[in-house]
């Protein structure tokens, strides 16, 4: 009887090309996600220049934020993951501003 060949992962090790076009996704991933905050955060601060409250301002990102992620074919996130990642962004710029001079 042949012998089966070992289908464990762990065994069989990760290849180089694989794991460096990884890193390298998670770097791209990183900055764009940072140059996504930038843009969020600048939108945000100037809605609130413009007299904006608080919570309009919230609810408008969160309405313009909703409206890009609907254009997305297919959506890189769900609706729920997408919520909370522009609330993560929204509580970062927030903080960010608290923390400037």
């Amino acid at each position: 009887m042949p012998s089966q060949p070992n289908n464990d992962p762990r065994e069989l090790g990760i290849p180089a090309h694989l794991r460096e076009k990884y890193r390298v996704a998670e770097r791209n991933h990183a900055a764009s996600l940072d140059a996504l905050r930038a843009a969020l955060c600048g939108y945000a601060d100037g809605l609130r220049a413009l007299g904006m409250s608080r919570d309009r301002m919230l609810a408008v990102v969160h309405e313009v934020m909703a409206e890009l992620h609907r254009g997305q074919v297919p959506p890189a996130r769900t609706t729920g993951e997408h919520t909370i990642m522009v609330d993560e962004m929204l509580v970062w710029c927030e903080d960010h501003r608290a923390r400037r001079p």
